[in-house]
């Protein structure tokens, strides 16, 4: 029983703590534009021969390792922890931003 209650506690305290922090807002921004993204990319994808959506597919592998490599070094700086959380999610959610208006305008331009 001690056990129980001592899970539950931790469960409680835990998502208190998350909520107090803006965490659960950014993260759920991130999911947000991380899906935003992945549906013009299909859409552009969709629209390219096979030789140039191969192209388009290692673009995006090697965009992914740059954006998580930048936000890694962007959010080293802070003492770890929320802050470096919170610096490592607004990172990627810029970059994810530019990155969806550059695919956008892809799409536009009729790549």
């Amino acid at each position: 029983m001690i056990k129980f209650l001592i899970i539950i506690f931790s469960l409680l305290y835990s998502t208190s703590t998350i909520a107090q922090t803006g965490e659960t807002e950014a993260y759920k921004e991130y999911r947000k534009v991380d899906k935003e993204l992945n549906l013009i990319y299909i859409q552009l994808k969709n629209k390219l021969d096979s030789i140039d959506r191969i192209t388009l597919v290692k673009s995006q592998k090697a965009w992914i390792q740059y954006r998580d490599a930048d936000c890694s070094f962007m959010s080293q700086g802070s003492s770890g922890g929320v802050i470096a959380n919170k610096m490592m999610i607004a990172c990627k959610i810029r970059m994810i931003r530019a990155r969806t208006k550059q695919l956008t305008n892809m799409l536009k331009e009729g790549f």
